[in-house]
């Protein structure tokens, strides 16, 4: 084995660890907490602003959020599927 593929799966493992560590986190920051619900930054802050999503701010300054809260969240914005779905509609949420 080279140094290179030593190098690679090193990168790998890594990448793996932090993954667990990220799943296994209770609290998020800003950037945590959009890439666990697949937006943008600046979306999760104006669901912030507008008080749509529970955060905390516990130093005044940053924002951080519960898993929990955040999944629970994702539920109850569900919409349900509809049977007559045109086929050349557009979703825009």
């Amino acid at each position: 084995m080279n140094t290179h593929q030593v190098s690679q799966q090193l990168t790998e493992i890594q990448q793996q660890l932090q993954d667990r560590v990220f799943e296994q986190k209770e609290i998020l920051n800003l950037q945590e907490a959009a890439s666990l619900l697949c937006i943008a930054k600046s979306t999760l802050y104006k669901l912030t602003c507008k008080k749509v999503i529970t955060f905390y701010k516990p130093s005044g300054k940053l924002i951080l959020f519960k898993r929990q809260d955040l999944l629970q969240w994702v539920e109850r914005n569900a919409k349900a599927a509809s049977s007559n779905v045109k086929t050349q509609e557009v979703c825009h949420g």
